[in-house]
């Protein structure tokens, strides 16, 4: 009986340490998402802090669906996630930049969820100055948009949408916008060689 226990808590402990996603430790599945996000040779000023998929302690899909649906409304027209991943960057700054890669079993539900986060009724309120919110911006042959947000810190945060084939990516950066795109078009560049 004594063995039984110890075996279980020994197994209890075993599964604990490999359900921790920070960082990107061997213990983190990589997927075709989790390849995308950048790792290495990233923008001057960023650091890779935790790349995070559903099956990590702080499950991706939890964080994607929070930053699809800002405040509830969309629920309903979100369809259902098939698998996500998630890289946070820090920056040096008071906030983090994230990077969420999420795959929809179409096409038809990445364009869905893509129309639906652009469309959050936080992004129809006015910005400060009367900034521009969205614009087109081109990156290895494919439109993203660059949509304006206000961050934590109150500066002007740059973020990136766009979809391809069956997955959604949302590049959410800082103020700097040479940093922020040099993200996304890492991004950009590494679903173009990944299958999907």
């Amino acid at each position: 009986m004594k063995r039984l226990v110890l075996v279980i808590m020994i197994a209890c402990a075993l599964m604990a340490a490999g359900c921790v996603g920070e960082n990107t430790s061997s213990t983190t599945p990589h997927t075709a998402l989790t390849q995308m996000l950048p790792q290495t040779n990233l923008p001057q000023g960023l650091t890779l802090l935790a790349v995070l998929t559903p099956h990590t302690k702080v499950n991706s899909s939890t964080d994607v669906l929070t930053e699809l649906d800002r405040l509830g409304e969309h629920k309903d027209r979100i369809p259902p996630i098939v698998d996500s991943a998630e890289g946070v960057y820090s920056f040096g700054g008071s906030y983090d930049a994230n990077v969420y890669i999420v795959r929809f079993a179409s096409p038809a539900d990445a364009q869905s969820a893509y129309f639906a986060y652009l469309n959050q009724s936080e992004f129809q309120r006015r910005l400060p100055y009367n900034y521009e919110r969205f614009e087109v911006w081109l990156s290895h042959g494919k439109q993203i948009t660059e949509i304006k947000d206000v961050s934590p810190s109150s500066d002007i945060r740059l973020i990136y949408a766009w979809y391809t084939n069956s997955t959604l990516f949302i590049v959410k950066g800082n103020s700097d916008q040479e940093q922020t795109r040099a993200l996304a078009s890492l991004v950009n560049s590494a679903a173009v060689h990944v299958s999907m």
